[in-house]
């Protein structure tokens, strides 16, 4: 008798341990649930913060340049901030910098392409990373750029993107509606492709807008001249291959500095060659 009630006792004694551990792993699923629930939302409001916030010297409202600057609304109801670099040229160069693009390496970069007159715009999602959530928005700042441009008397013109300006240089052809020379440098396929290679964790998936460079090259029916860097780690590889597929189908020149990576093509005399050279020969 007495080794039963022993026996009932450690059934008992089991069954209840069962129930805690149960209980325990189903509110330990609760809470891991809610703090991953939390890490997602934080990290899509604030993905411009984690992920694409400019480095501080990369800032380039506020600095000292060459240019003058002159005051535009844009789409958005707030001042657009457009540059102008005369030259005394009869052709314009709109460049759309890259990200991450520094007061001395816009200097060294502009002093190099003496042959246009040139111009850009403060984009100011760049700095803060807001350009993910705020696509909207940083288009109408491209479309205000194309009204300006639009009113300008001199009538050639090259259009060119670095890296992540190359999407918006892309754009901006779109908008003019006119096979200008369009010259992009490491243009990425998609941004969504280039998280997914960059970042171990799928960020990717809580990306509010994705900018997809491959379906406004498609509709480009001008020059096009691209240049590429040999040793580029910042982009997937297959990225590289298929934008650069898409483009030798068009009409084309193509360009690869050796002994660069993805942000160092300005450093190397060739860069300035294929611009002052090969590219305004086309435009001249």
């Amino acid at each position: 008798m007495e080794n039963k009630l022993v026996a009932f006792d450690i059934i008992n004694d089991k069954q209840k341990m069962l129930k805690l551990t149960k209980t325990t792993l189903k509110h330990i699923s609760i809470v891991l649930y809610f703090v991953l629930y939390c890490a997602v939302v934080i990290t899509f409001a604030f993905q411009n913060q984690f992920i694409f916030r400019a480095p501080e010297d990369c800032k380039l409202i506020g600095r000292e340049t060459a240019f003058a600057r002159i005051q535009t609304s844009s789409k958005n109801d707030s001042e657009l901030k457009i540059y102008v670099k005369n030259n005394n040229s009869e052709v314009d160069l709109i460049f759309f910098h890259g990200r991450t693009m520094s007061v001395k390496v816009l200097d060294k970069v502009t002093e190099g392409l003496t042959g246009y007159n040139i111009i850009y715009y403060y984009c100011r999602g760049y700095e803060d990373g807001t350009f993910v959530r705020n696509k909207k928005n940083i288009m109408g700042d491209v479309a205000a750029l194309a009204e300006f441009v639009g009113s300008r008397t001199r009538k050639k013109m090259v259009v060119f993107g670095q890296s992540f300006g190359c999407h918006f240089a892309l754009y901006f052809t779109k908008l003019m509606n006119k096979d200008h020379i369009l010259v992009l440098e490491n243009p990425f396929y998609s941004l969504r492709s280039v998280i997914k290679h960059k970042f171990s964790l799928p960020l990717y998936f809580l990306l509010a807008h994705d900018y997809r460079n491959a379906e406004l090259l498609e509709k480009v029916t001008g020059k096009i001249f691209l240049i590429l860097s040999e040793n580029d780690r910042y982009l997937p590889k297959i990225d590289i291959v298929k934008m650069r597929n898409l483009i030798e189908s068009k009409n084309a020149q193509i360009f690869v500095i050796e002994g660069v990576g993805h942000a160092d093509v300005g450093k190397k005399e060739e860069f300035f060659s294929i611009l002052n050279d090969n590219v305004y020969s086309e435009v001249a």
